[in-house]
């Protein structure tokens, strides 16, 4: 406008003027008018048609920027939706998997994690979850309209089945993991099942060491050849033999039948669901320790067996050797009785009686002829049995295998 305001106050100021001629634009007026049109008329007109165009590119702008914003929430919902996947199949992948389970210990810790897992879960579905599906309804909502231009994200159906695979996938995942704690509690429980089992069979074993440290004993003894001289010791060794059957017969129907009982108890034990199975790692060592316990007292009762007889002989002997010295005892008394009656005779036959007359003689020969007959009774009687005594003593003998 200045240039064309500039060219028409040239036009208008031009003039040629000599001595010879003079000229001027003949129709400075039009010039003045087209300026005026321009800065009334057209000007106007442009700067009306400014303001509308202006209108309609802050509108574009307006629009362009609302579907970068809502672009930018379908590239950060797809994001989200990439990261809380990411999280589940890491997460369907721990569900998946089975671990191995030896004691109830590991079973706890893994029902720990799984109860750790699950309080994450939660959390993932509060926060993350929640996000995702906030933002995905911002997304559907959203709608740009003026009175120029309209416009909505063209594929909102993809933001919803992002979502709907979030959730198909967390209800995956809660069955994956109501699956897995069925199965971690049958771990436990089996393997509590497995250590009270094994507690059992590690108080048989416990129990046959017990018996078999009592067997050592009792074998000991058994075996043992007491040395014996008096009667009394005889019938003691043998009290203690019966008391030993007595004791054995007692530990048999209590201790031993206890033992019994606890080995068919691990035996029989077993646990069995639609998961899993458990039945005693080592049967065979169970029946194997009853049937040593089994033999062993089949054993202490043959030793008691052999025992006994050696304890009878005992016995018999030293009552046979008692009643030997018996008759020793006896044999000497007689042989006093014989040496006291023998020394008084000869003190009476070794005596010079005075004899002065004859009835005096025919009397000391009475009392000698008396004697003489009294010689013969002890000879025939007292002697004789003497005698015999010894010959009962000296061929004494006991003998036995």
């Amino acid at each position: 406008l200045a240039s064309l305001k500039k060219l028409g106050d040239e036009i208008r100021a031009a003039e040629y003027k000599t001595s010879y001629s003079q000229w001027k634009y003949e129709k400075p007026e039009e010039v003045s008018a087209l300026e005026t049109e321009v800065e009334t008329t057209l000007w106007t007109e442009l700067d009306q048609l400014c303001a509308a165009k202006q209108a309609v590119l802050d509108d574009d702008l307006a629009r362009e920027q609302y579907k970068e914003a809502t672009r930018l929430k379908v590239k950060n919902h797809t994001e989200m939706y990439m990261a809380i996947d990411k999280w589940s199949q890491a997460k369907l992948a721990y569900l998946a998997t089975k671990e191995v389970i030896n004691n109830s210990e590991e079973a706890k810790t893994q029902i720990s994690l799984l109860d750790a897992y699950e309080a994450e879960k939660e959390g993932m579905h509060s926060t993350s979850v929640a996000s995702l599906v906030s933002v995905g309804e911002e997304i559907r909502a959203a709608e740009y309209k003026t009175a120029f231009s309209q416009w909505k994200y063209p594929k909102p159906e993809e933001t919803t089945a992002l979502e709907t695979q979030v959730d198909e996938t967390w209800q995956a995942l809660t069955t994956a993991s109501v699956a897995k704690r069925q199965i971690l509690d049958d771990d436990l429980a089996r393997e509590l099942y497995a250590e009270e089992t094994r507690r059992l069979a590690g108080r048989h074993v416990r129990e046959t060491a017990r018996l078999n440290a009592w067997a050592d004993e009792r074998e000991a003894y058994l075996k043992a050849r007491e040395e014996c001289n008096t009667v009394a010791d005889a019938e003691y060794l043998l009290s203690v033999l019966e008391a030993h059957r007595v004791s054995k017969a007692a530990k048999t129907g209590s201790t031993v039948a206890s033992l019994h009982q606890l080995g068919q108890t691990v035996l029989a034990r077993k646990y069995e669901t639609a998961l899993s199975s458990y039945v005693y790692e080592t049967p065979n060592e169970v029946e194997q320790r009853e049937a040593d316990l089994t033999a062993r007292w089949q054993h202490l009762d043959e030793l008691a067996e052999a025992k006994q007889p050696f304890l009878e002989d005992h016995l018999a002997r030293n009552q046979f050797q008692d009643k030997v010295r018996l008759k020793v005892s006896n044999h000497q008394d007689t042989f006093a009785q014989i040496k006291s009656w023998s020394e008084q005779k000869a003190a009476y036959l070794d005596t010079r009686e005075t004899i002065q007359t004859l009835p005096e003689a025919h009397l000391q020969l009475n009392v000698l002829g008396a004697y003489g007959a009294a010689k013969l009774d002890m000879e025939a009687g007292t002697n004789t049995a003497h005698a015999k005594l010894g010959d009962e003593i000296r061929a004494a003998e006991y003998k036995t295998s």
